[in-house]
């Protein structure tokens, strides 16, 4: 029996170690959306970097915000370093804590989803994320992380390849799912100019139980925070933006999320309620917002910001 176990163990660390090499030596596309991650990290970690704010999160961030009118109203440099929610916001913020610095302001809006079951661990843009450069990620990852990776890794392979196939970095840019959709801020800005052939469509408005809650990594988080501003960092935790009818499916999580954050000293700057917009100021989900919707999102930042430092 114990032979068996062992050829097991021996068989399925082969097979997992294959994976894993197949995924590091296959070529990702070099418009990839992914790959955005290392232009916005670049932009932090350069060595004269002055004190600047930093917009955090997952595409909500990337697509929510119109850095310019920031940088303009409150005088201070921008970087967007949003993404992606699928990354995970354990590795969301792990990446980009190592490049924050005293004198800078992180405004963190995390995605709702990520307190609640294994989602602040990653889904399928953690794998392609690691595999883009395994070196400098392979540090950051636990051990769900790692079983994200190994389960998402097939997926990387088989989207890799027939990307490779259609030649997809040789034809006209028809999504706004590439690298080439950031602005110098970071900001997602191609769909400004180009309507999304799948419309957002609200969902029937059902509040939502509460799910498991993922207390591990809430705590992990709120460590996180407090290490940052030991460094020097401020932390402002603004809600990310979202379509009505997403606010209307998942109230009891909102709640749970303000009470919690508010709990341990990190209460965020206004009500979820503030940063609630129509439906048609989405762009193809709940978080993604089009131009205006990202205009007043911002504008509705600043206002907060501008009254708070004016006292």
């Amino acid at each position: 029996m114990k032979r068996f176990i062992c050829h097991i163990t021996v068989f399925i660390a082969i097979i997992v170690a294959t994976l894993i090499l197949m995924g590091i030596y296959i070529t990702y596309p070099e418009n990839g959306y992914e790959r955005a991650q290392f232009v916005k990290m670049g932009m932090l970690s350069k060595a004269d970097r002055t004190p600047s704010m930093i917009l955090l999160g997952g595409s909500n961030v990337a697509f929510g915000f119109h850095s310019e009118m920031i940088e303009e109203a409150m005088g201070i440099s921008v970087i967007n370093a949003g993404l992606h929610a699928g990354i995970g916001l354990k590795m969301i913020v792990d990446d980009c804590a190592r490049y924050l610095q005293k004198g800078d302001i992180l405004v963190l809006s995390p995605e709702m989803d990520h307190f609640f079951g294994r989602t602040a661990y990653g889904e399928h843009a953690l794998a392609f994320l690691y595999f883009l450069d395994p070196a400098n990620y392979t540090p950051l990852l636990n051990l769900q992380q790692w079983l994200t990776v190994v389960k998402n890794s097939i997926n990387y392979i088989v989207h890799n390849r027939l990307a490779l196939m259609t030649n997809s970095d040789n034809k006209e840019q028809t999504d706004v799912y590439h690298a080439s959709s950031f602005n110098q801020y970071g900001d997602v800005v191609w769909h400004w100019n180009h309507p999304s052939p799948n419309k957002y469509q609200s969902t029937r408005k059902e509040q939502k139980e509460l799910s498991s809650v993922n207390q591990d990594y809430f705590n992990y988080l709120v460590n996180q925070l407090q290490n940052l501003e030991s460094k020097g960092v401020r932390i402002i935790m603004y809600p990310p933006a979202m379509s009505n009818s997403c606010y209307e499916n998942n109230r009891l999580a909102i709640n749970w999320i303000e009470r919690a954050f508010a709990k341990k000293g990190y209460p965020f700057i206004c009500p979820h309620t503030r940063t609630v917009y129509p439906d048609s100021l989405m762009y193809d989900n709940d978080y993604h917002c089009q131009k205006e919707g990202a205009e007043r999102h911002t504008q509705t930042l600043i206002l907060i910001l501008s009254q708070e430092w004016a006292q």
